[in-house]
């Protein structure tokens, strides 16, 4: 397993543990995709369309291939990670979220703390999210601005 591997597997741990903490009426279950990638779901114990569910993914960061690093060998990525996060859309509306803006803001907050780049993807309206919604281009990238170098690689 590699460093990088490992990494994303103790940022999954930490956040299911202060997300338990932070939503004690939801239940956050910890588990793994088909890539080994740590996934953790967020929702009410028996997930339905169109309540506050949450699946996230924290991968490495892709490394651009061809590069070199700073003594000649091929370039390796040592962070920062993508946690990748799936909401539901609205039936209105493709681009807005399903989940409450209270139980939504909790999650955020403490993902921003983990300092990885964070993607948003939505599932179709009535889907409720698992890993296969996370494909195509994010609907929103963001960064975290106050440990900028963390996010310069």
């Amino acid at each position: 397993m590699s460093l990088n591997r490992k990494t994303a597997w103790v940022l999954a741990r930490s956040l299911a543990a202060n997300l338990r903490k932070r939503l004690p009426t939801k239940t956050v279950t910890e588990g793994v995709n088909a890539s080994n990638d740590p996934t953790i779901t967020v929702n009410d114990g028996s997930p339905a369309a169109g309540e506050d569910n949450f699946f996230m993914r924290i991968v490495e960061q892709p490394v651009v291939t061809g590069q070199v690093d700073g003594i000649g060998q091929t370039q390796q990525s040592y962070g920062p990670h993508r946690l990748q996060l799936a909401m539901e859309a609205t039936a209105a509306d493709a681009a807005r979220a399903v989940p409450k803006l209270a139980a939504l803001s909790l999650v955020m907050v403490e993902v921003m703390r983990l300092g990885c780049v964070v993607e948003t993807y939505l599932s179709a309206n009535t889907v409720v999210p698992v890993d296969a919604s996370i494909t195509g281009t994010a609907l929103s990238e963001i960064m975290d601005i106050q440990y900028g170098l963390t996010n310069s690689i």
